[in-house]
């Protein structure tokens, strides 16, 4: 048995690393060898990176690793096996589903009812709208900072950035949305991948809201076989730093994904040591409090529990700077994910970093892009109910969908792929 899962992953992981990283490992490779002097001729392969490896690899391996853990048994129907890892609405960008929950709806006999359709095309209309509206909207200025970063003053540089950190949330989350959509309409339910991240207060909590399916594999898959944070202090820290990093690498041959997964080990491991102080000076009843707050506040909910439970108004002012505060750590590792190479990232911090405060004239695309992400994302974090826009009458329902398609018919000249299918 565990001859075939070394055979397993030796075989996935070895397949994965030979389309995504050898050429980068060639050349880094041939950097150090020319760096001391030594002369090298090796040629780089052109190899065509097939598209949503990186997924449906990590989702084969979670089915291999749950068998020989003994949480699922074997699918005996390879057509079954074969529709689980090749599922089309999730097979280029996720989420990456788990054998425990899509396996037994592949193989159960399904009912798809008015509900399932009302669902799955509410879905796909907020995901086009994320994608087209919000993302690609965004994409034209942040295309324009990052294509040449001396150009811009500091300010239009730094709302760049803040546009590039809505852009990629609306591109993958309205992806993650379509695809949940396109599953529903046929009777599936797969995985949530996004709760409204940037409305976290600490970058744990965005962590457990962005990308879940990929977070809750890295640490359900690496983090805890690790030792996670059984085994000292040191040790939990180190687990942190090697998950992050190698999340890092998963999304691309690039040392500036290397540095963004290093960027969020460090923002993890020093969120835990601050906890570990505070938690320190605290009794163990004020600690149960706490932690049960923490519950509430971690939905947007929490604010109005905080307004009716009569909590002062510094309370809820330091719960929107902490969401703040999470929100532009989050935005300036998005930096480093989006620029193509050190260059183009050194440019942009030497420019964010002149404090130049001209060219207020991108505030205007950012309020407008702004004001239609928070319409949706509010109403769904504070009532904790994604198809809270289902429940309105039917007179609401339908001026939203009337609003959201002319949104997209206004906004769809903008033709732009998926960021994430490059992963």
């Amino acid at each position: 048995m565990k001859l075939c899962l070394v055979l397993s992953l030796t075989t996935n992981l070895g397949i994965l690393c030979f389309f995504k990283y050898f050429n980068f490992f060639i050349e880094n490779t041939q950097l150090f060898l020319a760096s001391i002097g030594l002369p090298t001729s090796t040629n780089v392969l052109k190899i065509i990176l097939p598209v949503g490896i990186s997924f449906y690899t990590f989702q084969t391996l979670s089915y291999t690793i749950d068998i020989y853990r003994g949480k699922i048994k074997p699918i005996k129907n390879v057509v079954d096996f074969a529709l689980f890892v090749s599922f089309f609405p999730q097979l280029v960008a996720g989420p990456i589903e788990r054998a425990a929950n899509l396996i037994p709806q592949i193989q159960n006999c399904r009912i798809v009812t008015q509900t399932h359709w009302e669902r799955g095309l509410y879905l796909i209309l907020i995901g086009l709208v994320h994608k087209v509206v919000i993302a690609d909207s965004a994409g034209i200025l942040v295309d324009m900072c990052f294509a040449s970063p001396e150009q811009y003053t500091s300010l239009q540089l730094g709302i760049g950035l803040i546009l590039y950190s809505v852009q990629i949330y609306g591109d993958f989350s309205g992806y993650s949305k379509i695809a949940r959509g396109s599953a529903m309409l046929l009777g599936f339910d797969i995985m949530r991948n996004f709760k409204h991240p940037y409305f976290s207060q600490n970058v744990a909590e965005f962590w457990q809201r962005w990308h879940i399916s990929l977070s809750s594999w890295l640490r359900d898959y690496l983090y805890i076989p690790l030792g996670g944070n059984r085994k000292g202090q040191i040790r939990t820290h180190t687990n942190l730093f090697i998950t992050m990093l190698l999340g890092g690498l998963w999304h691309g041959a690039s040392w500036n994904f290397v540095f963004w997964g290093l960027l969020h080990g460090l923002y993890l491991s020093v969120y835990r040591i601050f906890q570990e102080i505070t938690n320190k000076f605290r009794s163990h009843e004020t600690l149960s409090s706490d932690i049960r707050n923490e519950e509430d506040k971690s939905k947007l909910s929490g604010f109005i529990l905080k307004a009716t439970n009569g909590r002062s108004l510094n309370q809820f002012i330091t719960l929107i700077f902490k969401i703040i505060g999470t929100f532009l750590l989050i935005s300036f590792t998005w930096l480093f994910f989006r620029a193509s190479d050190f260059a183009t990232t050194t440019a942009y911090l030497r420019g964010l970093s002149e404090f130049t405060i001209s060219g207020e004239i991108f505030l205007i695309p950012l309020f407008f892009i702004l004001i239609i992400l928070l319409f949706i994302d509010i109403p769904q974090a504070v009532t904790r109910d994604e198809y809270i826009f289902l429940k309105l009458p039917k007179l609401y329902q339908g001026t939203f969908a009337a609003v959201a398609i002319t949104l997209l018919f206004l906004c769809g000249n903008v033709r732009e792929p998926f960021v994430y299918f490059q992963f």
